[in-house]
């Protein structure tokens, strides 16, 4: 059996949540770029993140979440090179294959959807 994380190493998405999450919080007058979200954040929950970013702000943490999880659903999400053929190689030759991440299950279903197919 194969587990793969998804984030990071079957979708390259990093760069498209810190894209989202520097252009949310400069919103409320918070200036950081996504290289610094990335630095900072990555793997890190959103619950955190913004609660560190929008501290003092008048931000209700829970809508910017969900928020931040709907935008996610319509961005397309490009595959890690070389990602998608060694997923393919691994069930060709017979390996039981899944995926562990902290994202939610409909977005994990429609990432690799994206991303495979």
């Amino acid at each position: 059996t194969v587990i793969f994380d998804m984030d990071g190493v079957i979708s390259d998405t990093q760069k498209i949540h810190s894209r989202i999450e520097t252009e949310m919080v400069a919103r409320y007058g918070v200036i950081i770029t996504p290289e610094e979200i990335e630095r900072r954040y990555a793997g890190v929950s959103l619950n955190i993140l913004f609660r560190e970013l929008l501290e003092g702000k008048d931000a209700d943490i829970s809508t910017l979440i969900d928020e931040k999880r709907a935008i996610m659903m319509q961005e397309d999400v490009p595959a890690i090179p070389g990602s998608v053929d060694l997923i393919k190689t691994l069930h060709i030759d017979g390996y039981n294959l899944a995926v562990a991440s902290g994202s939610t299950l409909p977005y994990i279903k429609l990432s690799l959807c994206k991303t495979l197919f």
